[in-house]
């Protein structure tokens, strides 16, 4: 059962699949997630911030990014140390191309919430976007350290690892994930990838 590989990971916004183009791994959107955290401990307590956060998922899936982008404001403005809210203003960050106040964004969410494996994920993948590779693979191996069976983290460092052309550790990680999942055709062309850059 694939489904207990991603442990911790709530979310209706799976990453995208890989997606290979003119020699560059694309690495996976940020996973936005309305999951328990420290904040969700304040949205239970406050019932308006509990609305507030539903209405955020509501018209952020509807496509409506600038009214998305107001109720995030209007949320830590309430809570400036709400993690959610922070995750969603970093998508809203990463879809108009600032991915530095995104990874700003998203290093304050696991300074909060160190634990949490979702946070973290999506700090790694905004630095790795942003070119920091070096601080994204730290990020990543701390992942591992907590879950090293989970393929969404080991397929996260394959593919980082593919762009720091760290080549050879890359390809043990993808063939092991070609060998225990070989129905998963973006692991086969993960792996293919350094061969037709």
């Amino acid at each position: 059962n694939d489904r207990g590989a991603f442990p911790g990971l709530h979310t209706s916004h799976r990453p995208h699949p890989h997606r290979f183009q003119r020699g560059v791994i694309q690495l996976p959107r940020i996973i936005l997630s309305h999951i328990p955290s420290e904040s969700a401990q304040i949205r239970h307590v406050k019932q308006k911030m509990n609305i507030l956060m539903d209405g955020l998922i509501e018209v952020f899936n509807a496509g409506r990014v600038g009214e998305a982008g107001h109720i995030v404001s209007q949320i830590l403005d309430k809570n400036p140390t709400d993690c959610d809210a922070l995750n969603f203003k970093a998508e809203i960050e990463c879809q108009a191309g600032h991915n530095r106040e995104a990874a700003k964004h998203l290093a304050h969410c696991v300074q909060l919430a160190p634990h949490n494996e979702v946070y973290r994920h999506n700090y790694a993948v905004v630095l790795a976007d942003s070119r920091n590779l070096d601080l994204s693979l730290s990020e990543t191996e701390i992942l591992l350290v907590g879950n090293p069976r989970n393929v969404l983290f080991r397929y996260l460092d394959a593919r980082i690892l593919l762009r720091n052309n760290k080549y050879e550790p890359a390809l043990v990680v993808l063939r092991q994930l070609t060998d225990e999942y070989p129905e998963a055709p973006e692991f086969h062309v993960c792996l293919l990838a350094p061969f037709a850059a």
